[in-house]
């Protein structure tokens, strides 16, 4: 594809990645309340860090359309990379001791994003299509996250990850938050055993079967799976991970 080109599905990719950096940025001037709590608590004379989150908002901007138009791919692409892990440190810095690590931090475009860069660099040596190849790294990223993320689970804790009191733990700890009729709906599952275990087998066999990513046939397929998982998790768990959704379409779409 000639520089200049963007299709649909790059264009997703693209906002997945500007995602991506907002979710930290956001985490940034968050730091008066815990990590993904709702709302944006902005810390005393916040205007110092707000100017640096523009600059560096802008930096990020101009690189991130460089490489969606393909100017310079390779180091556009490196340095949007290294906007987002630059972003993530800030943002670990912000809070005490390892509490962001510890909650957990990914960036799944991010991470797809490196996968599509090696890829085209070493597509050329194995004769391959530059771009192709880089898509299919990417998918190849996004597969073996799913899996390792279903293998941890079962090789970790085993049965004991299935269990309805497990699962219903996750579900009863929402069961304050949200609208009223939401709550009830959760309150409801939670005395369904039967469903409860439903959820865990079928969340677990979902992703382990992540490597299915690989297949080209099967993308769109697992994609629009995934999406209704998580569609599922927002409204009985509370977790909103739209990236993890949208780069699953993005991949699909431009493959």
């Amino acid at each position: 594809m000639e520089a200049g080109v963007i299709e649909g599905g790059r264009i997703l990719f693209a906002l997945c990645l500007g995602l991506s950096w907002m979710n930290s940025a956001l985490h940034v001037l968050n730091t008066t309340s815990m990590p993904y709590s709702r709302g944006i608590g902005l810390p005393p004379n916040p205007w110092q860090r707000v100017a640096g989150l523009v600059l560096a908002g802008l930096v990020f901007l101009a690189t991130l359309f460089a490489w969606a138009v393909r100017w310079q791919e390779l180091w556009a692409g490196l340095m949007v990379l290294g906007c987002i892990v630059l972003i993530q440190l800030w943002e670990r810095k912000g809070w005490r001791g390892d509490t962001v690590l510890r909650l957990g931090k990914y960036s799944p475009s991010g991470s797809a994003l490196a996968g599509y860069t090696v890829a085209t660099l070493v597509a050329p040596s194995l004769g391959l299509p530059i771009e192709q190849a880089g898509w299919e790294g990417a998918c190849g990223v996004m597969a073996s996250a799913w899996f390792v993320s279903g293998w941890k689970k079962w090789s970790r804790s085993g049965m004991r990850w299935l269990s309805t009191q497990n699962t219903g733990l996750l579900v009863a700890e929402r069961t304050y938050l949200g609208p009223r009729p939401l709550r009830d709906a959760r309150r409801w599952l939670v005395t369904k055993p039967w469903l409860l275990g439903m959820m865990g087998v079928l969340g677990l066999l979902l992703e382990i079967a992540g490597i299915a990513f690989c297949i080209p046939d099967l993308r769109w397929a697992y994609a629009i799976t995934v999406v209704a998982l998580l569609g599922f998790t927002l409204l009985f768990l509370g977790y909103f991970e739209p990236e993890w959704a949208l780069v699953m379409i993005a991949l699909a779409w431009v493959t």
